[in-house]
């Protein structure tokens, strides 16, 4: 119930697990959490996927204001200087009503924005206009379709070489790829069905987004390979490995299985680190993966 006190467990490597209420502190004051049916923010009727709810009315502001946010992040776009509170205020004002308004914006409509003067307001939209030149992966990613990440993005794009084609792909294509599965090819299809979503494509197609021909993956002694991360690393977050990991054409799991091909361990490390022994997965530290990226 809201207000609980609950008994918490590590559960897996690192996660918090809830375990059970602790009841004998309850004093009254708890309430039981009741699901909404509708979205707090634009009172869309919300619908079930698993274990989550979700609001799909693809013109909620908390929808726009987090895909803006995804669009523009590093691993996607790029767009420098675009964060949350800028978005924020872009869509709280009406500025921005979905991703394609991103290339209307003038310096004008910047400059009464808090925290911009002309010569912040020119740059944003200096940056802004640099990302209508980018890669097929990078917009791929961009478009926020579930269970689609960097990776994957880039499987989607080497092999089809152009949009129109991930557009039109159907779920037989998209399961020939190493690594993707019958959810992540319904999760393209669907998504470029949507008339919706197809709609504001061509918008972003007009306002002059293009693509490069993506570079490919440099070769190195981690490319192929299926790499996941433990434990605390010495000089590394775990995102920035991940990172290091997808951009020299590697694989990054999250989980322990019997096809990964190092597991790389820092400390306290946890039962990641005895599932790979059982399984004679390789461990290796953060020093010999930084060696690996480093041999052509």
């Amino acid at each position: 119930m809201i207000g609980d006190t609950v008994i918490v467990q590590r559960a897996g490597d690192v996660i918090p697990e809830i375990v059970a209420p602790v009841v004998s502190k309850r004093d009254g004051t708890q309430t039981p959490y009741e699901m909404p049916d509708k979205c707090p923010v634009c009172d869309s009727t919300v619908i079930r996927d698993k274990a989550a709810v979700r609001c799909i009315n693809m013109a909620c502001p908390a929808i726009i204001k987090e895909r803006l946010a995804h669009f523009a992040s590093k691993d996607a776009m790029d767009i420098d200087g675009l964060g949350r509170g800028i978005i924020a205020q872009l869509v709280d004002k009406g500025l921005v009503h979905d991703i394609a308004d991103l290339y209307e914006l003038k310096i004008d409509d910047l400059e009464p924005l808090e925290g911009f003067a002309e010569k912040s307001a020119a740059k944003l939209v200096a940056a802004i206009d640099e990302s209508r030149q980018t890669e097929l992966a990078r917009f791929i990613f961009a478009l926020g379709i579930q269970h689609v990440g960097i990776v994957a993005a880039r499987e989607l794009a080497e092999k089809f070489k152009d949009l129109a084609s991930v557009m039109s792909a159907d779920d037989d294509a998209l399961l020939a790829i190493d690594g993707i599965g019958p959810e992540m090819a319904r999760s393209v299809t669907s998504f470029f069905a949507n008339p919706q979503n197809a709609a504001e494509l061509q918008r972003l197609i007009n306002r002059d987004i293009a693509f490069n021909v993506d570079s490919p993956a440099p070769k190195s002694a981690v490319a192929g390979k299926k790499f996941c991360f433990t434990g605390t690393l010495p000089t590394l977050s775990r995102p920035e490995a991940k990172r290091m990991a997808e951009k020299a054409g590697a694989k990054v799991s999250g989980t322990v299985t019997k096809d990964l091909d190092f597991l790389v361990a820092g400390e306290k490390s946890g039962s990641k680190l005895a599932k790979a022994a059982n399984l004679g997965i390789k461990v290796i530290d953060e020093q010999a993966f930084l060696s690996m990226l480093k041999e052509a």
